[in-house]
């Protein structure tokens, strides 16, 4: 049985363990993200109208992970070269995807914090500068520094499982080649064997007088 780089865990158990996970989490933080739009918790700057899409992305990315995890519990269980190649590609996919959207999450992030912290201290130079205004002009607030960790830790553990993943599609391909192999020399074993052809004697018994001159 191979293993996963870095951990002593066999392939398909680390695969099972991150198409499991990869279901619930990402069906609990779709929800969690559904009923933050629906109350109005989740809301953006109304310096980036644009952004209005991030929470809207954001719940989708997470229930298409859902399902891809939910098929993959089935490609784990089923060990089919077929189901864990499609397994592999749409959850590379919807990786490159989260990654941009991540990106597109922290530019606006970055820039909705410059934004505020102009209005900050443009409202310090007119009203006087107080204790809460303060607070408010860091460059980042500590929202936004723990959505951004948050998500980068979250980007490292989805790329080694891509990773692992990739190995668990290698793994299968290389498991269904040795059992064919399997099959064929077993199908070789039980043929019957040709009898040999005695040559020498079958060319003695024949009359060669008529090709002779």
């Amino acid at each position: 049985m191979s293993y996963t780089c870095c951990l002593t865990v066999p392939i398909r158990a680390g695969a099972v363990t991150i198409s499991v996970l990869g279901v619930m989490a990402s069906a609990a933080f779709g929800v969690v993200y559904a009923r933050e739009i629906e109350d109005g918790i989740m809301t953006t700057s109304e310096d980036h109208p644009m952004a209005k899409f991030v929470p809207y992305v954001g719940m989708v990315s997470w229930m298409f992970l859902a399902l891809i995890s939910l098929f993959g519990c089935i490609a784990c269980y089923r060990t089919k070269p077929k189901l864990a190649t499609i397994y592999f590609w749409a959850l590379l996919v919807q990786y490159v995807v989260d990654l941009a959207f991540l990106v597109v999450t922290m530019y606006f992030c970055i820039t909705s914090a410059q934004t505020k912290k102009r209005n900050c201290d443009l409202r310090a130079q007119g009203e006087g500068f107080s204790h809460t205004d303060a607070l408010c002009s860091a460059a980042l607030s500590a929202s936004s520094i723990l959505l951004l960790s948050v998500l980068g830790v979250y980007k490292l553990y989805a790329t080694y499982a891509v990773y692992v993943i990739f190995n668990f599609m290698r793994w299968v391909k290389m498991e269904w080649l040795e059992i064919e192999a399997q099959k064929v020399q077993k199908i070789m074993q039980q043929r019957q064997p040709q009898p040999m052809i005695d040559y020498d004697s079958y060319t003695a018994t024949k009359n060669w007088s008529k090709f002779e001159d």
